[in-house]
């Protein structure tokens, strides 16, 4: 049986971004969410009664773009800070902000569980989207992951339960379940708090199964990894990535640095889903709080890490201050042209999607070739054997070749520079 025709659309335009919330609230309970070969979640339905429910919340369908000019939306104020739980703090990977205020929804009663990300249960794949009930589970959940993820499971537990409950996602989760909280009185009811992390972009599978062979651990015995794992380095911005097996056995670290692979392949948006090349919306504007890295070089020098919190709910805003008050948050106002500054790099190519969403225009040739150069990484890995050996190679020699091309393109600058040393002499020359 065919998806619902809107849905259909979505899922073959590749404007799917796999979030599962279609599935989570279709009144039928025929949807269900299935990983593809690619590496990403799509939805797929055994017998679809047209009940319209799932085309309500899909974010592909109905996502405005963020005016370019106020990129954060809506907002009661910006803050900077931390969590003052060492253990939260470092366990986390940007100051354990996001850690401490699931506790806080849940430990004053304002919520009965909390929807995040955690390692899978299950075997099937690396991580999962769970309902946690206690502090104990939320703090082992804490960490980024760079995973693909679908919310259909705990959506549907919630609504059998009948609890109060507080999410933390991406912006397109984020805005799927803001339409659900404006056309369906069940959500209005149970979700108390939309949590959103600043988000550049998704990845597939195939993103954590490249690194891990990269550093040593075949994808097909892999069965964990950690992507910003703080080694107790220089600064906030130097962590790496490490993936494990079933025994424990890890492979070597890789650092998160330029011109290494983690960045080389996200920075170039490698394995990345199409609905992302089309998302305008970095900040989750449709979230009652907005949590992100405090890329900014004044906070980036602690290394325990430092967060950016957006505040849109007075909810939201009194429980930071009343964290604050009771010492268990470090906090500080900051301008929110200082947070919008903080995600520069990602924000460029959000623009450029608001633009072209708005205007309606072509998009340009090297967008189209990003595009399209990310979903063929997806597809060389899709297979197993010597098909998957063959894309593995393929894409190692794109990276060795675009190392090459930025050595050559730097260079003259490199070479101007110090020629300019040269001249003027150490210390005197601005870059």
């Amino acid at each position: 049986m065919a998806l619902p025709e809107a849905l259909a659309g979505v899922v073959v335009s590749d404007r799917c971004c796999g979030c599962g919330a279609c599935a989570g609230v279709a009144a039928c309970g025929r949807l269900e969410m299935r990983l593809t070969p690619e590496g990403l979640w799509q939805p797929a339905v055994s017998e679809c009664t047209n009940c319209g429910v799932c085309e309500r919340v899909c974010p592909g369908l109905e996502s405005p773009a963020p005016e370019t000019a106020a990129p954060l939306g809506e907002h009661l104020g910006a803050c900077v800070g931390y969590s003052t739980d060492e253990r939260e703090r470092l366990r986390g990977s940007s100051g354990g902000l996001a850690t401490r205020v699931l506790k806080a929804l849940l430990e004053s009663g304002q919520v009965e569980a909390v929807v995040a990300v955690r390692a899978s249960e299950d075997g099937e794949r690396l991580f999962e989207a769970a309902v946690l009930r206690t502090s104990e589970e939320i703090q082992a959940a804490a960490g980024s992951k760079y995973y693909p993820v679908e919310f259909s499971r705990p959506l549907q537990e919630l609504r059998a339960s009948g609890e109060r409950f507080a999410l933390v996602g991406v912006p397109c989760v984020i805005t799927a379940l803001h339409h659900g909280r404006e056309r369906l009185p069940w959500l209005q009811r149970q979700c108390v708090a939309l949590i959103g992390l600043a988000c550049g972009h998704l990845v597939s599978t195939h993103y954590t199964a490249f690194l891990a062979e990269l550093s040593g651990v075949r994808a097909e015995g892999l069965s964990g990894a950690e992507y910003r794992r703080k080694p107790g380095l220089r600064s906030a911005v130097d962590y790496v990535f490490a993936a494990r097996v079933a025994d424990g056995a890890e492979g070597r670290e890789l650092p998160f640095v330029t011109g290494r692979a983690p960045v080389t392949l996200w920075t170039a948006r490698i394995f990345t889903p199409g609905a992302c090349f089309r998302c305008a919306d970095l900040f989750a504007a449709d979230a009652d709080l907005t949590l992100m890295d405090a890329w900014l070089p004044e906070y980036t020098a602690d290394r325990a890490g430092t967060s950016l919190a957006v505040a849109r709910s007075e909810a939201m805003r009194d429980l930071l201050e009343a964290e604050r008050a009771a010492g268990r948050l470090h906090l500080e106002p900051i301008a929110p042209e200082h947070v919008v500054r903080s995600q520069a790099g990602a924000l460029a190519s959000r623009r450029v999607a608001a633009e072209l969403r708005s205007t309606g225009a072509r998009e340009p040739l090297s967008l189209r070739w990003e595009r399209r150069r990310a979903r063929l990484s997806n597809r060389l890995l899709a297979g197993r054997g010597p098909r998957r050996r063959l894309g593995i190679a393929a894409i190692r020699a794109w990276m060795a070749a675009h190392r090459a091309w930025n050595s050559i393109w730097r260079l003259p600058r490199r070479v101007a520079g110090r020629l300019k040393r040269l001249v003027l002499g150490p210390g005197k020359v601005r870059t």
